[in-house]
């Protein structure tokens, strides 16, 4: 068995602290250290793309998509795909967006993109569904519970936020969940046209509380990249909030970051400064520690560039095939 320095997952740091707080942090039924070598995937060829996420946060619509897109045509870098992230619908609803805008028009979203040049990307949380969502409303027996009978919160990325608006966990071992998001990707991939799929938070199964559940999460993982390996092998899957075990030789691309910013603090600039700081500082260790592993060559997505030194910087190694994934996060 290797052990690679990456840790468990892209979030997790360099270094575990004593009391392995905070628990998020920290591999919930495996143990600590323990990256196992990975499945071989032939790498795809590399791409670029530019993400709504780290400019708008979820305040997007078609209108916005569409005018960065065109302006990104003359921009020092034209990105391929253009990536939808969160904001386009209520967590599990996948087949259904949000906004009265985006219902009819993601079909019509990706045929405009694809006049313009652009290949098209959209964000996913697969196992996570919020509780007004119709899914949690309608198909409550998808839902994983815990002893006691209730919905598990899985959503881990924000120790405040996941209070203030949890996330609940599907149940993996359920056939009736993997043939809902069999569906999801169906109409995603073949309906409305999208090539990139950026599927994150795929952590979630692995905070079942019951132990005995370790298995099966991984087993979920890999099995949703797998089934859109066979069954759509021309889309680009990134695998964001991704414990490395399940991913590595599934995923054409895996993110070794925390998101580098947080639209939510922009207004509040000196926190959004030291937050990127920081991020950038634990993202540099790991992209230095990850271009020596030869399982991830090819496959590395460091996140979004959100200022045009970053992007200079990455496109340098982007060039020289040190990185999968150079991605935009700003507006012009």
């Amino acid at each position: 068995m290797q052990n690679y320095p990456l840790d468990w997952q892209s979030w997790s740091p360099l270094k575990p602290s004593l009391l392995k707080v905070p628990f998020w942090d920290y591999p919930p039924l495996m143990p600590q250290n323990e990256l196992t070598q990975p499945t071989a995937k032939a790498p795809k060829p590399k791409i670029s793309l530019w993400c709504t996420w780290h400019s708008n946060g979820t305040d997007i619509n078609q209108n916005l998509v569409i005018s960065q897109a065109k302006k990104f045509l003359t921009h020092q870098y034209v990105p391929e795909y253009i990536l939808v992230d969160d904001g386009w619908c209520t967590w599990g609803d996948w087949d259904n967006p949000l906004k009265p805008s985006w219902n009819h028009n993601l079909k019509t979203m990706t045929y405009q993109l694809s006049q313009l040049g652009y290949k098209s990307g959209l964000w996913l949380a697969p196992f996570l569904v919020d509780k007004h969502s119709s899914i949690f409303q309608t198909h409550p027996e998808y839902l994983a519970r815990d002893s006691s009978g209730n919905p598990i919160n899985a959503f881990m990325s924000y120790p405040l936020l996941n209070r203030i608006t949890p996330k609940y966990l599907l149940d993996v071992t359920n056939p009736q969940v993997t043939n809902y998001l069999r569906r999801i990707l169906e109409t995603v991939i073949n309906g409305w046209g999208f090539t990139l799929l950026k599927l994150d938070h795929l952590y979630a199964p692995h905070f079942h509380p019951d132990p005995s559940h370790s298995s099966n999460a991984s087993s979920a993982i890999s099995s949703l990249f797998r089934h859109i390996d066979n069954h759509y092998p021309h889309v680009y899957t990134i695998a964001c909030g991704a414990p490395f075990n399940d991913v590595l030789g599934h995923a054409d691309a895996v993110r070794i970051s925390k998101d580098i910013n947080s639209p939510i603090l922009q207004p509040i600039s000196p926190l959004d400064h030291l937050l990127y700081l920081k991020r950038k500082s634990l993202l540099n260790q790991k992209l230095a520690i990850a271009q020596k592993i030869p399982e991830l060559a090819g496959h590395i997505d460091p996140d979004a560039c959100i200022n045009v030194r970053d992007a200079k910087n990455h496109h340098v190694l982007w060039e020289n095939d040190k990185i999968a994934v150079f991605g935009l996060g700003y507006n012009l």
